[in-house]
């Protein structure tokens, strides 16, 4: 039983993760077809929304009120409306200085006043820590093993944060 539960958790959060990466794409390909801009800041604007939706189903109530389902379209459409009007003002502050007929005239940058500013933004929101090695793994990132316990989560590994050992399957 609990092979077949550990299977059927690992191929959903898989899905989940997939679409995740799905509309991470499909956002960075529209943005750039439909308005010729590169924007690296993607994947922080989408944390930031995710956040958002958290926000507004836990602290704000949408799910207490609405219940779960109803709890998370409501938040997921208020995030989007937070997250458009964000963008809306950050937009002609920053990122239309770099683009459209105020840059006809930098043609030889190409797009790089636009990478360099996205590329300064997601910087930012990460906090500029983000560093890969040789191999593609990220350089500093530790991995962290939870365990639910009565539905929360409990970090068991490493030793340095571990409140608690593992619990593992008798057999």
């Amino acid at each position: 039983m609990i092979l077949v539960e550990s299977v059927l958790q690992a191929l959903l959060t898989s899905l989940l993760v997939g679409g995740i990466y799905g509309l991470l794409c499909v956002g960075l390909g529209l943005i750039f077809s439909v308005m010729r801009v590169i924007n690296f800041a993607q994947g922080e604007f989408m944390m930031i929304s995710m956040y958002a939706a958290l926000i507004f189903f836990d602290t704000l109530g949408f799910g207490r009120l609405l219940g779960d389902w109803g709890g998370l379209a409501a938040s997921a459409l208020a995030a989007g409306a937070a997250l458009y009007l964000f963008a809306s003002l950050l937009h002609p502050a920053l990122l239309a200085s770099v683009t459209g007929f105020r840059v006809t005239g930098t043609e030889g940058d190409g797009h790089y006043p636009q990478l360099t500013l996205t590329e300064g933004a997601a910087k930012y929101f990460s906090g500029g820590r983000l560093k890969f090695d040789n191999k593609g793994r990220r350089v500093g990132a530790e991995t962290v093993i939870l365990q639910w316990r009565d539905g929360t989560p409990i970090p068991v590994y490493p030793p340095s944060l571990a409140v608690t050992p593992p619990l593992w399957a008798k057999r």
